[in-house]
């Protein structure tokens, strides 16, 4: 009965770990993205300026 309670104890444990692993990857490609994203536009930007100081 002892080690029943210990395993109800470490499931939620294990649950939020693997719920914080996804969080943060999740976050991190995300970041990445935006990150592109705004490297995109400012290149894009780059381009236009370059068209009309021509």
């Amino acid at each position: 009965m002892c080690w029943e309670r210990n395993e109800l104890k470490e499931f939620p444990v294990r649950k939020i770990l693997i719920a914080a692993l996804i969080a943060s990857t999740t976050l991190l490609a995300a970041c990445n993205t935006v990150k592109g994203a705004g490297r995109d536009i400012e290149s894009v930007g780059q381009a236009g300026s370059d068209a009309i100081n021509k």
